[in-house]
């Protein structure tokens, strides 16, 4: 979270001024605090769960679409306590569930063909299961949802945040226990007119948005990439937005020589 609020301030400083903000989990909080959507970020940004009960539930990525997980999970046994937690693209969805379930629907997925990963986090958000841990993070996190200052989409209901504090704090509780629709967020943000989307991270959400919208016009681009160093990277996204026809300068990290007065 603390890489993509760096970068949005980096991004920024070289004339960027997004339309909008969206992320994926926890990339959306990171979009609310770098517009004012939540009162205090104070503990949010020193975060140590330690100590903080957490349901101890598995995720693991699948590289099928969220329709064809939901129908594996229907129709296999000893399914009842997994979940689709993340709806990512077309051709990537997030199981999540105690360990036993998982192991079963790995052997299934195996039998299928289909790739598989287990994700090194075990936090149980944006499944039914959080439920009961939603006062207790909201508590512990001090979080304090408002209304943006500037437009952020929810990768929940893949709309807008509301313009009122109350549609805010009922949506960042949605937050914890639907599971991520990243993919009809990026088709809803192409419908309302965005084409170039800007990853402030070094994952892979911009691969998931050219998955999503294969075919269709925009650009997709990482702002950091953990094979390159920090100022490649945006030199990079700086020269892929030119050639965009995203008005930016290019040259903007590019070192200058000094001008000597001559007298």
């Amino acid at each position: 979270m603390e890489s993509g609020i760096l970068l949005d301030h980096a991004m920024r400083q070289l004339g960027m001024q997004p339309d909008g903000r969206a992320g994926l989990s926890c990339g959306e909080w990171a979009a609310l605090t770098v517009t004012g959507g939540f009162a205090n970020v104070t503990q949010l940004l020193n975060y140590q769960h330690v100590g903080l009960p957490l349901p101890n539930l598995v995720y693991l990525a699948a590289a099928i679409g969220a329709d064809v997980l939901r129908e594996t999970l229907a129709t296999t046994q000893r399914m009842a306590d997994v979940a689709v937690s993340h709806d990512n693209s077309p051709s990537q969805s997030v199981a999540c569930g105690p360990i036993e379930g998982i192991e079963i629907l790995r052997e299934v997925l195996k039998s299928r063909g289909v790739i598989t990963q287990e994700l090194a986090v075990r936090s149980g958000f944006h499944v039914p299961a959080f439920a009961p841990h939603v006062d207790a993070m909201l508590g512990f996190l001090e979080l304090e949802v408002q209304p943006p200052s500037a437009e952020v989409w929810s990768c929940v209901s893949a709309t807008p945040f509301p313009r009122e504090k109350s549609g805010c704090a009922q949506l960042l509780r949605r937050h914890f226990v639907e599971p991520v629709n990243f993919r009809s967020l990026v088709r809803s943000m192409h419908a309302d007119g965005y084409r170039v989307f800007i990853e402030l991270g070094s994952g892979a959400l911009s691969a998931m948005v050219a998955d999503t919208l294969d075919g269709m016009p925009h650009v997709a681009l990482p702002a950091a990439h953990h094979s390159r160093p920090g100022l490649e990277s945006l030199q990079r996204a700086l020269l892929g937005l030119w050639t965009a026809h995203v008005d930016v300068d290019p040259f903007a990290l590019t070192p200058r020589p000094r001008t000597h007065a001559v007298t």
